[in-house]
């Protein structure tokens, strides 16, 4: 069997670069999906006091994807020592 010599030529590995992107990219979009989401399929006018409020519009499951996302990001997320690993598993 012949060995890569790029690790980032196999296909099925997600290097810890690409999660940290997701989380960020997930975790900054949040609110703004959230809002115009709430705005385009629930005819919220307005914007709710906090992200969490959006649990009870339209987008309720939207936002509970959205956080079992990054929560699964974060528990397959390996830090660089021991103490970065259990931040980010709590």
């Amino acid at each position: 069997m012949e060995e890569l010599k790029n690790p980032h030529d196999q296909p099925l590995i997600i290097s810890y670069l690409t999660l940290r992107k997701a989380i960020g990219i997930l975790g900054i979009s949040l609110p703004a999906i959230l809002w115009i989401g709430s705005l385009l399929f629930g005819n919220c006018d307005h914007i709710q006091a906090s992200v969490s409020h959006y649990y009870y519009t339209i987008m309720g499951d939207v936002f509970v994807g959205i956080l079992c996302a990054v929560a699964i990001f974060l528990l397959s997320y390996k830090g660089y020592d021991k103490l970065d690993n259990i931040t980010s598993n709590a």
